[in-house]
């Protein structure tokens, strides 16, 4: 999970300073990441690894 939270911030400044993103888009992404990270917590919470 860390590798994806990484490379999805990676790809957001990638992009944010090469103008192919807005901010609603980044917005949009950084709120799928907060998702991701909830879900992998509930995952972890249940022993599933």
């Amino acid at each position: 999970m860390e590798e994806c939270e990484e490379f999805i911030k990676e790809e957001i400044q990638y992009n944010i300073e090469n103008d192919n993103m807005t901010a609603e888009e980044v917005e949009e992404l950084e709120e799928s990441l907060k998702g991701l990270n909830r879900w992998y917590e509930k995952v972890i919470s249940r022993g599933i690894k």
